[in-house]
Formats: C-alpha cells, sequence, structure tokens
C-alpha cells in the first residue's frame, strides 16, 4: 500500500516490516517499531553517484529496537538521533546512508551531528552500526559528524566524513562522551 509520508506508513506498520521510500524529499518521522526503512538507494554507496534521493529535511528519531536505514540523505536540519527513550535501545544500523549541506548546528550549539546518539540517564543504547554512510559540507563553526554519549557498541565502518563548508575540517567529527568516571 501507497502512504504519502513516513509517519503515516509506521501507523499500519508492523514489528519486522519494510518500509520502502521513493525518491523525493520527506519530514522526519518517530520511529517506534522495530523496522527496516529502505531509500530509493538502498544498498548503493553513497559517495558513490546514485539514483533521485530519498531525503529527510526533520529528524528520524528512533525509539525502538531493531531499527535499520537503509538508503536515506539527510539534509538541512536533520538529523539521526533518539529522543524520549522509554527502554533500552539496541541493534540499530544505519547503512548507506548520506548527509549532505547540515544545517543541523547552525546557530553553534554544543554537542549536535547530524548522527547524534545520546543515551539518557535511565536508559542505553546499544548495539548501533554506521556502515557505508557518507557525510559532506556540516555547515556550522563547531562541525561534527557524529556525537555519541553512553552508546555501548558502536560500529563505524567504511564510511567518509568530509569537512565543512566554512572550516574545512572538523572540530571533532567524532565525539564521544561517556558520563562515568
Amino acid at each position: 500500500k501507497k502512504y504519502k509520508t513516513l509517519e503515516e506508513a509506521l501507523l499500519v506498520a508492523k514489528d519486522g516490516d519494510i518500509i520502502y521510500i521513493t525518491e523525493g524529499t520527506y519530514l522526519g518521522a518517530v520511529i517506534n517499531k522495530e523496522v527496516e526503512i529502505r531509500g530509493n538507494n538502498y544498498d548503493i554507496d553513497p559517495s558513490s553517484t546514485r539514483n533521485a534521493e530519498t531525503i529527510f529535511t526533520s529528524d528520524l528519531i528512533i525509539n525502538a529496537s531493531n531499527v535499520t536505514i537503509n538508503g536515506v540523505t539527510l539534509t538541512e536540519e536533520a538529523k539521526f538521533t533518539f529522543d524520549n527513550l522509554s527502554s533500552d535501545v539496541k541493534n540499530i544500523s544505519f547503512l548507506y546512508c548520506k548527509v549532505i549541506d547540515s544545517s543541523v548546528n547552525d546557530e553553534n550549539k554544543r554537542n549536535v551531528a547530524p548522527f547524534n546518539f545520546v543515551s539518557n540517564n535511565e536508559y542505553i543504547i546499544g548495539n548501533v552500526v554506521v556502515d557505508y554512510c557518507y557525510i559532506n559540507k556540516v555547515n556550522d563553526g563547531r562541525a561534527m559528524a557524529m556525537y555519541i554519549v553512553d552508546v555501548e557498541n558502536l560500529s563505524v565502518t567504511n564510511s567518509c566524513f568530509l569537512g565543512s563548508n566554512n572550516k574545512g575540517s572538523y572540530n571533532d567529527a567524532i565525539k564521544i562522551d561517556n558520563k562515568e568516571n
């Protein structure tokens, strides 16, 4: 069945479903089910020439375990993030994703990035895979590709983080904070 938004598709999705998203520009969504989201370019190297993109201009918020996001592009203020966790969130994969012309940190806030993984005081984000992801042009003065706080078992492989427009490099390409001393 076809839906106009990812939110609509998620309302009817069941755990284990694959949601295919065609090329185009979309608003983000809260992902609260165990699903795989496949953009128009799933399993295609984001640093290569790809078909028309599946683009999100606002946050993809993950609040469930066993979620895979494959072949989507973020731009503008969009980020991959977690929010209002009510349980541990485990087994999250970001595959063949791309970030271009990000303005997620235009206001020069501290500790914000397109890949923004922050566990809260009660619940942990764990077993996260970032594979074949490509980030280019993070437009801010405190450029970061990833901000990680208290995440258990994070794997970043086969990925490329290119510098911001105004700096040419990152202050912290990947910043990892551990709250424990």
